[in-house]
């Protein structure tokens, strides 16, 4: 059958998924044939890449897909490093046994033949004498000079062996010249000469030491070594030439870059996101850095000083990276053991382009697949930086198409995933060949479906279905070789242990910190990986959220926004989570706390299940009362028999010495304010309420109705001189407080108890921030009333409702106010008369969801709040 792509030139990015591994209960793919080079080159297809769950970034009908290279660089099929610049003008390679293979221009003698013969269209050897190079176990290249490390020793040839006063360098060597330097794991070469310390002019050279240091030399001075006094790296990247040197970057147990200049070696860079690294990548063709640490690939523009890497995904450590070029987005291609992925992002081109997160997705298209044949990469056999020379061992097969064929989607422990949706794809013929682009497949109770399905590789994107242990699955990409009978097959790898975690954030003196914001950093502690190109996964610790938390990104790979959650009165907040042994970032957690005054972070590591974590001495509000019923979180205090309750705090300072005039004010303690849990996404570190993510501090909390005769309630206490103050709760029901102000933590939760009714848990709202309704076609959810404070205004006054009462960001919201005051459009206006008014702001939620095949559409409520206008 003709092939149903074909080539469109060299690309830039595009992408889909790929990769064939044996599948269960099918027949055996075929042999594994010796590897064979080939280039990416754009094919046109019409669809999205497989391994996209949802929305992913496709420039329109070509993807990037992988040719077979015709030229020369085909004898490369066995190499394993290819080093080239210039657009590929000039490389050498490592080939079997250590040889070292060229070409390209040769006017210096820098394809280490012995010769000045350019060779830009065959590949030369590099030769010592009558004898081929053996042995190198690293090879970099400059446009004039080369570098390779046998045994540990660093030998160079080429153009820039300087002598004083020649600039530029007038002397090169046809014949390699050790640079008096050993224990040399890797080496990078600078592209120019530079000045050099001694006022002459050389080409810089840098070496990754077995010891893990980094030394610094020049090629016309072997034996003189500069030591960075570097400890513990584990790789080195060229970045660039600066004007008297060399800058390059650094992984290890520290990650940084540096510049070699004039005999010196400074620190130009530093990446305080990141304590350690393992691999560092500098995608030739744009000066971007890349870090692989804990499991995921950072990168990041570069720049001097401090810089903040953002995280481009999760998955296996790349053994290259390098750029694609062509007119379309532009990206990284990233080789890993077993597959090609492309990762496009904004980040990469323009400061001026709004960030949009990076789509992460294999690269699997092939120009001769078809209907009737497939191609899969089963190995990728050598590390690269072009795009043009990439040694693949890639199967191939005959394709046929089953009818109604079935599969079964279960966890690697045998746990039928049940009402999952499912795709297929046959991903080297991307948007030609998979299943229905309008509906999806769903598993059975059992985790079976049936489907027409091809034979060969095949991708499954999966999502939804919930682990024994309560994880929610969120996205998979699975890709398996079908058979022509039998059951196909797909396994998701399973997820690790859930645990309840506990944090506990306390001031310096032991008493507890609520409303303090827990933000996690460690991505690993709410979402477990799986990763390779044939079988990933992310799996989630908890469902999505009205607020924002765990929401499903567009690939399997793709880096997740990371929740935030807030203590509750106790100073703690307890969540389900993985319990990883490795670590994300420096820190688990950052620990935060702001009242409007003063602002701390801490960095914080878990140590177990429970954790407490310090932050340094603040004031505190003390509230003098008897606990009536010492059983419950809250301090419980009865209303008096006049209907008037009144309470007192007192504020001390760090050396205990009485705070005078220090402003305090009440608040309601609802929902996850009281329990701890998850904060909106878009909340605001001032934000004290997690359920309903108010960010205002002041206002009473007293019923402004039904009031014994004669009692004022108290809005705002200063402190006395003795550090005291006194407030006066005339309370309708039930109703828990707390005392708080800028500068102090506020007290503990005070529960006034009216009638001998108590306050209760606030168990209306879950740690989500809303409560979904089942089973009803518009059935509304709950959520805690929240009262804020009262306002005094003028007759007449126009009031801005967000002023009154901070509404959630997203959420539909209904406005109603009563007393004589009207809204119009986004205000309250006031009456031309003394009233009170009591404005009324519901926010509600709707989505749509299939249960047992018919769409339900469920309502909840997110929000429900009032507030007092007293009009002089």
């Amino acid at each position: 059958m003709k092939p149903i792509t074909r080539l469109a030139g060299i690309l830039a990015l595009a992408g889909t998924t790929i990769l064939a591994t044996p599948s269960q209960g099918t027949s055996a793919a075929p042999a594994e044939p010796g590897p064979s080079v080939f280039k990416i080159e754009a094919i046109e297809v019409d669809g999205k890449p497989a391994g996209c769950v949802s929305s992913c970034q496709v420039p329109s009908s070509r993807v990037p897909g992988f040719a077979r290279q015709s030229n020369f660089q085909s004898a490369l099929a066995d190499a394993s490093k290819i080093d080239a610049v210039n657009f590929d003008q000039q490389g050498c390679a490592i080939v079997t046994g250590g040889a070292v293979r060229c070409w390209g221009s040769n006017e210096y003698g820098q394809l280490g033949d012995g010769t000045t013969v350019n060779s830009r269209t065959a590949l030369v050897w590099a030769m010592e004498g009558n004898q081929q190079v053996v042995g190198a176990t690293d090879v970099t290249v400059s446009n004039s000079a080369t570098c390779v490390v046998i045994s540990g020793r660093v030998k160079c040839v080429g153009y820039g062996f300087g002598t004083t006063g020649n600039y530029p360098a007038k002397f090169s060597s046809t014949t390699w010249v050790d640079l008096g330097i050993s224990d040399v794991a890797k080496a990078i070469i600078g592209q120019n000469p530079v000045r050099t310390a001694t006022n002459s002019y050389s080409t810089p050279v840098c070496v990754l030491t077995t010891g893990g240091g980094i030394k610094c030399l020049y090629l016309d001075r072997p034996g003189t070594i500069f030591d960075s006094r570097v400890t513990g790296a584990r790789d080195l990247a060229f970045l660039g030439n600066s004007a008297d040197g060399i800058r390059f970057c650094v992984a290890g147990s520290t990650t940084s870059c540096l510049e070699f200049s004039m005999g010196t070696i400074t620190i130009s860079t530093t990446f305080s996101s990141l304590d350690a690294s393992t691999r560092v990548y500098i995608p030739n063709m744009l000066f971007l850095t890349c870090f692989y640490s804990g499991d995921t690939l950072y990168c990041e523009n570069f720049k001097t000083g401090d810089v903040q890497l953002f995280p481009m995904g999760v998955m296996p450590q790349p053994t290259s990276i390098f750029v694609a070029p062509g007119p379309y987005t532009t990206g990284i291609v990233v080789l890993l053991p077993d597959g090609v992925l492309r990762v496009t992002a904004t980040k990469f081109t323009c400061a001026c382009s709004d960030p949009i997160p990076p789509q992460v997705s294999p690269i699997a298209a092939f120009s001769e697949s078809s209907f009737g044949t497939y191609f899969s990469v089963s190995r990728v056999t050598a590390a690269t930086n072009s795009p043009n020379v990439i040694p693949l061992v890639v199967e191939s097969g005959s394709r046929t198409i089953r009818t109604f064929a079935p599969v079964r989607v279960e966890t690697a422990s045998g746990v039928p995933l049940s009402r999952a949706t499912m795709k297929w794809t046959a991903p080297d013929v991307p948007g030609s060949l998979g299943s229905s682009i309008n509906s999806s497949l769903q598993t059975d109770a059992d985790g079976n479906v049936r489907t027409t399905l091809a034979t060969g590789p095949v991708t499954f994107d999966i999502s939804g279905g919930t682990a024994p242990n309560g994880a929610i699955l969120q996205a998979a990409s699975i890709t398996v070789v079908v058979g022509a009978s039998g059951t196909t097959i797909v396994t998701v790898p399973d997820p690790p242990a859930l645990i309840d975690r506990t944090v506990t954030v306390l001031n310096a003196d032991g008493t507890p910190v609520p409303g303090a914001f827990v933000a996690i950093r460690n991505l690993f502690i709410p979402f477990a990986y799986n990763g390779s190109i044939a079988s990933t996964s992310r799996w989630a610790s908890r469902a999505p959220d009205m607020l924002g938390n765990f929401g499903q990104l567009g690939c399997v790979y793709c880096y997740v926004p990371l929740p935030t959650y807030m203590t509750g009165s106790d100073g703690s907040v307890v969540f389900k989570s993985f319990a990883p042994s490795q670590r994300f970032t420096k820190f688990d957690a950052t620990v935060s706390y702001d009242d409007g005054d003063l602002y701390m972070n801490v960095g914080a590591n878990f140590t177990g299940p429970s954790s407490t974590v310090y932050l340094p001495f603040m004031a505190h509000v003390d509230v003098i009362a008897t606990d009536a019923d010492p059983s419950t979180s809250a301090i419980d205090i009865p209303l008096g028999k006049n209907g008037v309750v009144e309470l007192e705090f007192n504020v001390k300072d760090e050396n205990n010495r009485p705070v005078d005039g220090f402003t305090a004010t009440i608040e309601n303690v609802c929902g996850d304010m009281d329990t701890g849990g998850l904060i909106a996404v878009s909340a605001r570190l001032s934000a004290s309420c997690g359920s309903v993510t108010t960010t205002s501090f002041g206002g009473g909390a007293v019923a402004a109705t039904g009031l014994p005769s004669g009692c004022v309630a108290s809005a705002q206490v200063k402190t006395a001189s003795t550090g005291s103050g006194k407030f006066t709760f005339c309370s309708a029901s039930s109703t828990k407080y707390r005392i708080r102000g800028k500068g102090a933590v506020a007290s503990r939760t005070v529960c006034i108890v009216v009638a001998g009714s108590p306050c209760g848990a606030s168990s209306a709202v879950t740690a989500g921030g809303s409560r979904a309704s089942q089973g009803s076609t518009s059935q509304a959810g709950h959520a805690p009333l929240w009262t804020a404070g009262v306002t005094s205004a003028k007759r007449g006054q126009k009031l801005p409702l967000n002023s009154l009462i901070t509404p959630l960001n997203g959420p539909k919201t209904t406005w109603r106010v009563t007393g004589g005051c009207s809204v119009r459009g986004t205000s309250v206006v006031t009456p031309n008369r003394t009233a009170i008014c009591i404005l009324h702001m519901t926010q509600v939620a709707t989505t749509r969801s299939k249960v047992r095949g018919k769409w339900v559409t469920n309502t909840v409520v997110l929000a429900v709040r009032k507030t007092t206008i007293k009009v002089a």
